[in-house]
């Protein structure tokens, strides 16, 4: 990222956990909820009327009050307007560069072993 670079911060749906409000990191409201076969597709709606999709196997009432959680590492940050496919890229590309591509900067080389005889 460059500095002061217009960021997105995602938490993809199927991150999200449905919980009390008073255990949830925020509060939302459940507007809609659509049936997928093997999850519910739920929009909630928080205090700033963003809206927040989430999937969970489990049915909310519409109208509830619910809490939503997710774990740190469910936080990614992307370019603004970076697709999926983009942010998955500029990691991969993150990782190539923190690969030793010399062989002898490995943190796993044999150390050479010499006969004191």
């Amino acid at each position: 990222m460059r500095k002061n670079e217009a960021v997105e911060v995602v938490l993809r749906p199927e991150d999200l956990d449905l919980t009390t409000p008073e255990e949830g990191k925020l509060v939302v409201t459940i507007k809609n909820q659509s049936f997928r076969g093997d999850y519910y597709e739920i929009m909630a709606q928080d205090e700033d009327l963003n809206l927040w999709q989430v999937q969970v196997t489990n049915p909310a009432e519409i109208g509830a009050r619910v809490g939503l959680t997710f774990d740190p590492e469910d936080i990614h940050v992307m370019r603004y307007n970076e697709s999926e496919e983009e942010f998955d890229a500029r990691l991969e590309a993150y990782e190539d560069e923190e690969t030793p591509t010399d062989p002898s900067d490995s943190a796993d080389k044999v150390p050479e072993v010499f006969d004191h005889e």
